[in-house]
């Protein structure tokens, strides 16, 4: 005698047909913490950018001096500005991500109610 045991895979009606609540949900969570981390980075990589700057003002050179330097101005503004400017996108954008799947899981789980 062989004893057959049948996998049927439960499938859920109220289930939504074109998303999973928990992938959204952990899409969700991933993006908020990914900004973050992201935020960080550019901030260290500006004060980086802002210790060099320092260090490299030596002999007497002040930074109204050096900012007289078309040059000097174009690096400030491609090592410093660019990059900060650039994480602050990043971090709104993946910030709003996060937070427009909550708001639709939070409408998801209020209208099956």
């Amino acid at each position: 005698m062989e004893n057959k045991v049948e996998n049927n895979p439960v499938v859920e009606d109220d289930s939504p047909v074109y998303y999973n609540t928990n992938h959204l949900s952990l899409i969700a969570i991933l993006s908020g913490v990914f900004s973050w981390i992201i935020l960080a980075g550019y901030i260290t990589y500006v004060v980086i950018s802002i210790l060099f700057l320092k260090s490299q003002l030596t002999n007497g050179v002040t930074l109204s001096q050096v900012l007289q330097d078309p040059s000097a101005q174009s690096w400030i503004y491609n090592a410093i500005g660019s990059p900060f400017m650039l994480g602050i996108v990043f971090f709104l954008v993946l910030q709003g991500v996060s937070l427009g799947l909550n708001v639709l899981l939070e409408l998801d789980v209020n209208s099956q109610d």
